[in-house]
This record gives C-alpha cells, sequence and structure tokens, in this order.
C-alpha cells in the first residue's frame, strides 16, 4: 500500500472516531466475517465492543485502552458473541421465521426507554435514544425485527417444541401399523370355463374407447447444417470500417469505469490509529501484519 493511500486511510478513521466512537466508513471491507449468506457487518462489531468497553470502564471508573480490552479478551468475546446472533438470525432467515408489522409495532411501543412520564410512547425519547445509540429508524426496526425471530428460534432450540397429542398418536399408529393379506395368481388354465374369444366388434369397440393407448404422436424429421463462427473463422473478411461502427455502438461494454480497491482497518481511537500508520511508515510493520496481530 503506498503512503498516500495509508494517509488517506488513517484520516477518515480519525474524523469517523470520536473518543471510542465509530461512524460508518466508506470503503470495500464491510464485514468482519459471515455465517451462512449472513455477513457480520463491521460497524456492528465495532459498534458492539465500543459499548462493552464503555461498559467496563463504567464498573471500573477508568479509560480503557484496546489494548487492555484485548487482553481482557472483549474483542473476541464480542465476535463470539456476534457470530452466535448471525448464526441465529441465518437460521431465521433459511426457514422463513419473521414477524409482522403489528407485532414489531407493539415491540417498539413497549420498550420502557421509548415510553415518556405518563407510560406512553414518546417519539422525541425514541428519536433521541437511537440517535445516542448511532442508529436511524430504519435499521433499528431492522434489528428489532432480527433479534425478535432470532428470539423464537432459540427459544424453541432450547425449550424444545411439544407436538401435539394428535401427531404423536397418528405418528405412531403409522410406525406401529400392521397388516395381513392373502393374495393367489389365477391364469387362464385356472378357470373351468376359460376366458371368452373377443369377436371383431368386441375388438372394435375396445380400441374405440382406448384410442389414445394405440395412437402414435405425430413425429416430424428434419435436416440441419451445424455452422459456426469458428468454422468459418479463416474464410470470411469483416471491413474494418463495419468492425469500428459496431465497436462504436458497443462501446460501452468495453469501456469500463475505473475501480479502486481501499483496505480499512478500525481503531478504537485516534492515538491507536496514529500509532498504526507510524509504524506502517517506518517499516516495522505492513497493513497486512496489523491485520494479523488483531486476528482479523
Amino acid at each position: 500500500m503506498s503512503k498516500t493511500a495509508v494517509w488517506i486511510l488513517m484520516g477518515l478513521l480519525i474524523l469517523g472516531l470520536g473518543g471510542f466512537g465509530v461512524t460508518n466508513l466508506s470503503g470495500n471491507v464491510q464485514s468482519v466475517g459471515s455465517v451462512g449468506d449472513t455477513k457480520i457487518d463491521i460497524n456492528d462489531y465495532a459498534r458492539t465492543l465500543q459499548n462493552e468497553i464503555r461498559a467496563l470502564e463504567a464498573q471500573r471508573g477508568e479509560r480503557l485502552s484496546f489494548a487492555q480490552a484485548r487482553e481482557l479478551g472483549l474483542d473476541q468475546a464480542v465476535l463470539g458473541r456476534l457470530v452466535t446472533t448471525t448464526a441465529l438470525e441465518d437460521e431465521t432467515q433459511r426457514i422463513g421465521i419473521s414477524i409482522g408489522d403489528a407485532n414489531l409495532r407493539d415491540e417498539i411501543l413497549n420498550i420502557q426507554a421509548f415510553q415518556g412520564l405518563d407510560g406512553k410512547f414518546d417519539r422525541q425519547a425514541y428519536e433521541f435514544a437511537l440517535q445516542q445509540a448511532g442508529l436511524n429508524e430504519t435499521r433499528f426496526e431492522e434489528d428489532m425485527r432480527a433479534e425478535t425471530a432470532r428470539t423464537l428460534l432459540q427459544g424453541a432450540v432450547v425449550a424444545g417444541v411439544r407436538a401435539p397429542e394428535a401427531y404423536g398418536d397418528t405418528l405412531i399408529n403409522y410406525l406401529g401399523e400392521r397388516r395381513d393379506i392373502s393374495w393367489a395368481v389365477l391364469a387362464r388354465a385356472d378357470l373351468q370355463t376359460g376366458l371368452p374369444e373377443p369377436t371383431e366388434d368386441d375388438l372394435a369397440a375396445y380400441h374405440e374407447a382406448h384410442q389414445a393407448e394405440f395412437t402414435t404422436p405425430e413425429t416430424k424429421a428434419i435436416t440441419y447444417a451445424w455452422l459456426t463462427p469458428d468454422m468459418i473463422l479463416d474464410t470470411v473478411e469483416v471491413d474494418e470500417d463495419a468492425l469500428r461502427a459496431a465497436y462504436d455502438e458497443r462501446s460501452a461494454e468495453y469501456n469500463q469505469p475505473e475501480r479502486r480497491l481501499v483496505e480499512r482497518l478500525v481503531f478504537l481511537d485516534s492515538a491507536a490509529a496514529s500509532d498504526a500508520l507510524a509504524r506502517i511508515e517506518s517499516g516495522e510493520a505492513s497493513f497486512e501484519d496489523l491485520v494479523a496481530a488483531r486476528d482479523l
């Protein structure tokens, strides 16, 4: 990675970090992992880790650096918890578990943090709480819907699902049911009177009643020649002007906009980001070394 790219990356990180606060950053790296088809968003990981650090700071009454948080295993604990919730979310999506808008509305109205002094839902309190958490209404409601679906699945996994008694009885009866049958094969020689010989009228009547069994579907025979561009490539001359005109008509298919790949590494404060930048510039470590050191 060039020094210019590193400076741009670190600048974005420093601007996006306030204390331990983390905002959404643009770039191609959007997740720290995935379970099935469901990805673990990098901003969710940073926000959850930030909340854990703040909670521990409140308990200890002192600031906590990221290095101390790593020594305590907070980063891995947060990642493990997100992997668990993502696994449940991926399974709910796979089997189609969800809740309706009415149920989601009731869940939100019953959250005490969103209620005013009269015990009723207060929109200002709702918006303020989301702002403090760094969420918008759409994202919060999506998270609530997913969390409620995960709770339903988790409850079924932990507590088990009791099948109705009628279902159990039906299944047992089906598996345990036994029947005895007797059968015999009868041929023409076993009949005392034999089988009557059909007349022409009998045969005609049977044919008339079962025409589909004696009718072959209509078929057609075709003759074709297989010709591909590769077969005539050396025998056909294409005019240069015609080629240029065809290229101009489809130039959008051949001209693609310039693309750049930007890699980013999230730090909890500007001091850690500056230290990482200094190590990269001095040659002490590469960007990939910093990523590997954090087990990402």
